[in-house]
Formats: structure tokens, C-alpha cells, sequence
């Protein structure tokens, strides 16, 4: 006399098959958790340099010179030099922002431009 429902094996049987799946799936699936998180810190680091890049260009007093400063989990390098342009002999600055990780050893975003011309 049997009666409806599963075996005591059945049901481990089909714990380990489970078991087994999500084992290759969870690393995968943390894999990508890293790169969605480090393409997030990639991109805001971005959008904050050119943010950086335009106040920049915008200021009336520009020394030439490097500048760094620390926001968020980042290392901000600011380096100004002055160039004077041939063909019009205008005195123009060239202006870098470049973010690095923390502890310096990863460039996040760097974004460079001109300031100073009429």
C-alpha cells in the first residue's frame, strides 16, 4: 500500500541536485555583484571629474601647479600648467582632473580641457 508523496531519498536527492546548482552559480553571481559595483564607482568617479574639470574652467584665478585632495574613497589630482597657443601667441591653461582609488594604485577616471581662451 503506497501512498501519495515523496520518499525520504527522493526528497535529499533532490536537495543535493539544488545544493550542487546554486554552488555553481553563487560565485558567478558574486563575480558580477564586483564588476557591477567597481563600473558604478568607475562612472561616478567620471562624472565628478568632469564636474571638477568644468569649476575649474569657470575660475578666474588659476595657478599653475598640482593640487590633491581626498573625497569619498578617492585621491583628486589637479594639475594646471599654463601654455601659450603658437598661432594666436594666447596664453591658455591646460587643465587635468584625475581620480585615483584610495590607496592610489587604481586611476579611476581622468579628464583634461582648456581654460583660459576668449
Amino acid at each position: 500500500m503506497r501512498t501519495a508523496g515523496y520518499s525520504l531519498f527522493e526528497v535529499l536527492l533532490a536537495f543535493v541536485i539544488m545544493s550542487l546548482v546554486l554552488a555553481v552559480l553563487l560565485p558567478g553571481q558574486a563575480q558580477l555583484m564586483r564588476r557591477t559595483y567597481d563600473t558604478e564607482t568607475r562612472l561616478l568617479a567620471a562624472d565628478f571629474a568632469v564636474s571638477r574639470l568644468s569649476s575649474l574652467q569657470l575660475s578666474r584665478s588659476l595657478a599653475p601647479g598640482r593640487a590633491t585632495k581626498e573625497y569619498r574613497d578617492w585621491i583628486v589630482v589637479e594639475n594646471v600648467e599654463e601654455l601659450v597657443l603658437v598661432v594666436t601667441e594666447e596664453p591658455v591653461s591646460v587643465i587635468e582632473v584625475t581620480i585615483l582609488s584610495r590607496r592610489g594604485e587604481v586611476e579611476l577616471a581622468r579628464v583634461s580641457g582648456l581654460a583660459g581662451m576668449r
